[in-house]
């Protein structure tokens, strides 16, 4: 959890530009380093294929890294 929420993160700083409108490419590019989440969710992916598990949470982290989904959530981000 600490590399999801600390803002010395690779992984946090890559979700947040990808937040900020970047793609993933132009997000890993700004970091300039190893960012394992990004790798590691084709992985994931996989495997619930393979092993016919629903991960509603990786589904929706695919969509918003690497098809441009937009979410909206309710009340403010800090």
């Amino acid at each position: 959890m600490v590399t999801a929420t600390s803002k010395h993160s690779r992984n946090n700083k890559v979700g947040q530009l990808i937040g900020q409108g970047y793609s993933v490419q132009e997000a890993l590019n700004k970091v300039q380093m190893v960012v394992e989440d990004v790798n590691a969710l084709p992985v994931a992916l996989k495997l619930s294929e393979i092993y016919q598990i629903e991960f509603s949470i990786i589904f929706e982290v695919k969509d918003i890294t690497f098809e441009n989904t937009i979410i909206k959530i309710k009340g403010e981000m800090k």
